[in-house]
């Protein structure tokens, strides 16, 4: 998260929490906690925290967010299991893609979808001439 979506955040929190002391420095002391949440997933955990709250005056710390993405992170990696790489022969990469191997799952960032040194120019050419080739005699092209 940027440092205005950071503001934009404490203000949402802000009105959600009236009694919460928020001055014109939260935003750059919570920003360095959140810097690396989406603004998207931190308004998420923001609504599943003001959502399961108890009776009580609702407080929202930057680590309260931090662990309900990470929890909505983990719940969603239990849900949808990440799929494998896909593999480098030419062959087994269209049977691959034609069983939707493309849907990895947002939560796999550490995984990458092709693997960097076939993206060297020679590799690259030459597998995508293989491709090319094979996908011209599939009688699904």
């Amino acid at each position: 998260m940027n440092h205005v979506e950071t503001v934009q955040l404490v203000r949402i929190i802000q009105a959600i929490c009236p009694a919460q002391k928020i001055d014109k420095y939260t935003p750059d002391a919570w920003q360095p906690i959140l810097a690396d949440t989406t603004y998207a997933d931190a308004t998420a955990a923001l609504a599943a925290i003001a959502r399961s709250h108890d009776t009580g005056p609702l407080f929202v710390d930057p680590r309260q967010i931090l662990n309900q993405v990470r929890k909505t992170k983990a719940d969603t990696y239990a849900r949808t299991q990440p799929q494998t790489p896909p593999p480098q022969d030419p062959k087994k990469y269209l049977t691959w893609a034609r069983n939707k191997g493309r849907e990895i799952p947002d939560n796999n960032d550490a995984m990458p979808a092709i693997k960097t040194d076939i993206l060297s120019p020679e590799k690259s050419r030459k597998y995508r001439a293989q491709i090319r080739a094979i996908l011209a005699r599939s009688p699904q092209a």
